[in-house]
């Protein structure tokens, strides 16, 4: 029996929407007035070092609190230093930024040192994005130097942000967050959601795989709503890139496009270049999502433009990245290999470590699409080698997913479920419910291989079951699809076409280019 065309490393998933942030609350001014004072006591009443964090969703009131702050600690002789980091400029960490503002001051003179705009710094979601870039880099440097700031700030130092850049830090720079000794929760806006836990009964941030796609997306909606409406557009272009980076990772590339098209204008408006060259690079992998590779090419040739401009090496990596990509799925594997290489050598040359094992795997994808499988598996080991150097374990799952598939296609299903399970005992560790959906199409997709049809309907099945729950839609429709095929393998007509029917449904609303494949499959079935 024919075996299923194996899936790809990581379906995506579907289009979410809320309410634009209509069911948020003003928190009652009584209570930011009281965290505003604890704030002030902290400021006033602690010496040496101690590490606030100040969380807020309204950049005028932000502005408004650091006036009245620096208002009563004028009165006490104490000296309130703010450091903006969107307004700095050059490649100096956290730690220089909070030397220098304190070696500024007079011997005697008492400081108390608040950062803001870190945003502007970090980047949200990195394992939605391209791997290493520069928000990575600034957050993991101030997390190796969490010791160095008692001696570099013998001052109370407060850092803003808002809760989508707390969770960065959480998972970017854990050590120093660690070292918080107080949070003051200076929000205006919040939305009542309902508590999610993990099953060790641990707080669910609204960014996990566990959830929803729709409600991960929420929160992210409110931050975009609330920058809106004070006028901060450097802001709002960082929340609508987050955004739609959490759209393309959910499979919904139609929406991420416009997200990203947004962002590209607001660039151009404020001439920020990095930002345009950004946001050039996603369009270009939305378009790859949409199946448009040609007109992804054109993005990633601009994106590559401006890197080169700005002698940005690791954007130069991505927008070669990118066209490798674009120029797999147009068919050119010799130049997609021309490009992978170039990507690979700047990876090497920076020491960017992720994005030299993500190229790797990508040279993997390209060598098997060849027919050189041999070949493809020692990319894939050496992606995999690295992954567990670094401790990823995502892009570990990914590439055990890519092995199997790569032994899958030589013919070696026993093989291929070994990995594959592999990679389903990664993504049950991590919590990674789209990760394991797609863990279990695999491996039904082997044993419908070897003939264990039934074995390989209870796989799609719990597959299908993780696809609905979590939303999503693109993998549900491969699963689907996947299911049809061994269906028609075994002479089950009726029931072919009505998986058929389901999957070609999602790919036409999600726009998936693979929507003609089934529509051509049908009319076959069907006998037209």
């Amino acid at each position: 029996m024919p075996s299923p065309k194996p899936a790809p490393p990581r379906p995506k998933t579907a289009p979410s929407k809320s309410d634009g942030g209509k069911s948020a609350h003003k928190q009652p001014a009584s209570q930011t007035n009281a965290e505003r004072r604890g704030l002030e006591i902290f400021l006033r009443q602690r010496t040496g070092f101690h590490l606030a964090l100040a969380l807020y969703n309204d950049s005028l009131e932000r502005a408004s609190c650091i006036q009245k702050l620096n208002d009563a600690l004028t009165a006490e002789k104490i000296e309130l230093r703010v450091i903006d980091l969107l307004q700095s400029t050059g490649a100096h960490t956290l730690l220089d930024h909070v030397e220098a503002e304190v070696r500024s001051a007079k011997n005697d003179q008492r400081l108390a040192v608040m950062i803001i705009n870190l945003e502007s710094r970090v980047e949200y979601n990195p394992e939605l994005h391209q791997p290493g870039s520069p928000g990575l880099e600034f957050l993991a440097t101030a997390n190796l130097h969490r010791e160095l700031f008692e001696a570099a700030c013998p001052f109370p130092l407060v850092i803003w942000m808002t809760e989508l850049l707390e969770r960065a830090i959480v998972k970017q720079a854990p050590d120093l967050w660690q070292w918080r000794s107080h949070v003051f929760d200076l929000r205006t806006r919040k939305r009542q959601v309902p508590t999610f836990t993990t099953p060790d009964g641990g707080p669910m941030h609204s960014d996990d795989d566990r959830l929803h796609p729709e409600t991960r997306l929420q929160r992210l909606e409110d931050e975009l709503a609330a920058y809106r409406n004070t006028g901060s557009r450097a802001d709002e272009m960082r929340i609508l890139n987050a955004i739609g980076l959490a759209r393309l990772d959910a499979g919904d590339a139609k929406l991420a496009r416009h997200d990203f098209a947004e962002v590209l204008r607001i660039a151009k408006e404020l001439r920020n270049r990095w930002w345009e060259g950004t946001a050039l690079g996603n369009l270009g992998n939305a378009h790859v999502g949409l199946g448009d590779a040609r007109k992804a090419v054109k993005f990633y040739e601009q994106q590559l433009v401006i890197t080169r401009e700005n002698d940005d090496r690791r954007g130069e990596g991505h927008a070669l990245g990118g066209l490798g990509t674009a120029h797999t799925e147009l068919g050119n594997a010799r130049k997609a290999i021309e490009f992978y290489e170039q990507s690979l050598m700047i990876a090497r040359e920076i020491g960017d470590r992720r994005g030299e094992g993500a190229v790797l795997g990508n040279l993997g994808v390209v060598y098997g699409a060849l027919g050189d499988t041999r070949k493809a598996i020692e990319f894939y080991e050496q992606f995999a080698a690295i992954a567990r150097e670094i401790g990823d374990r995502r892009g570990e799952s990914t590439t055990l997913v890519n092995l199997g598939t790569a032994y899958a296609a030589l013919g070696d299903a026993r093989k291929a479920i070994e990995f594959f399970e592999q990679a389903r005992v990664i993504d049950r560790e991590t919590g990674d419910r789209r990760g394991e959906g797609v863990a279990l199409v695999n491996l039904g997709n082997a044993h419908a291989a070897l003939g264990d049809t039934r074995k390989a309907f209870e796989f799609y099945e719990q597959s299908l079951m993780i696809t609905r729950e979590i939303g999503d839609r693109r993998g549900e429709g491969y699963v689907l699809w996947n299911a049809a095929l061994v269906h028609n393998s075994l002479g089950h007509r009726v029931e072919a076409i009505s998986c058929a029917e389901a999957a070609l449904a999602i790919r036409e609303a999600i726009e998936d280019p693979n929507a003609a494949k089934v529509r051509a499959a049908l009319a076959e079935w069907r006998g037209e």
